[in-house]
C-alpha cells in the first residue's frame, strides 16, 4: 500500500475509531495521554503473548464471538492510536506515515521499535504525531514485507471494528 493510500485510510479509521469509542463511553470526561500511550503499549504487550503462546503471525481466532490472534492485537494498536489521534483533532499527512523504509522483517523488533517510538510520543508537539505515525508504518511495513505477505491487517481492523461496535457501554466495567 502507498502512503498516499495509508495516510487516507488511517484518517478515515481515525474518525470511525474516535466516533465508537465516543459513542461506547470511553470519552465521557478527559483522558491522560499518558495512560492512553501505555494502553497502546499494552496491546504490542498482548501481540507478545500471543507470539510466546506460539500463534502464528497471520493467525485469527475466535474466543466466543471476540477474534483474537496477533493480526488482531496489532490492529488493536492501530486503532488505539487512531482513537487518540481522534480526541486530540489529529490527523496524520503522509510524511508522518513514510519515515523512510524501516526494513524490519522480523516481529520481535517490530514490536521494540513500534513500542519505542510509542514512548517517545510522550510530551511532544502534536501530541507526538511524527512517532505514532511511524509506529504505525512500522507495523504495516512489517505485514505488507513481501518476504511474508501474511495478512491483510487492514482485515484485522475491519474486524475488530465490526466487534468494537457490537460491545456494550464501557464494557469489561474498566474505566474510562
Amino acid at each position: 500500500m502507498n502512503t498516499e493510500e495509508l495516510t487516507t485510510k488511517m484518517n478515515n479509521l481515525i474518525e470511525v475509531s474516535h466516533s465508537i469509542a465516543k459513542e461506547k463511553g470511553w470519552w465521557d470526561e478527559p483522558r491522560d495521554d499518558r495512560e492512553l500511550l501505555l494502553l497502546m503499549q499494552s496491546e504490542i504487550a498482548e501481540a507478545l503473548e500471543e507470539f510466546r503462546n506460539h500463534r502464528k503471525l497471520d493467525e485469527v481466532y475466535y474466543e466466543g464471538d471476540k477474534p483474537a490472534g496477533i493480526p488482531i492485537e496489532l490492529a488493536d494498536v492501530v486503532i488505539r492510536i487512531a482513537d487518540y489521534c481522534g480526541s486530540r483533532e489529529v490527523k496524520f499527512q503522509e510524511s508522518d506515515l513514510d519515515p523512510g523504509t524501516v526494513g524490519l522483517s522480523r516481529f520481535i523488533p517490530v514490536l521494540f521499535f513500534a513500542n519505542y517510538n510509542l514512548s517517545n510520543a510522550f510530551d511532544k508537539a502534536d501530541y507526538g504525531k511524527e512517532y505514532l505515525g511511524r509506529a504505525v508504518k512500522i507495523i504495516f511495513d512489517f505485514y505488507e514485507n513481501e518476504e511474508y505477505v501474511m495478512y491483510d491487517l487492514w482485515q484485522a481492523i475491519d474486524i475488530k471494528t465490526a466487534f468494537n461496535r457490537t460491545r456494550p457501554f464501557r464494557h469489561g466495567g474498566k474505566k474510562a
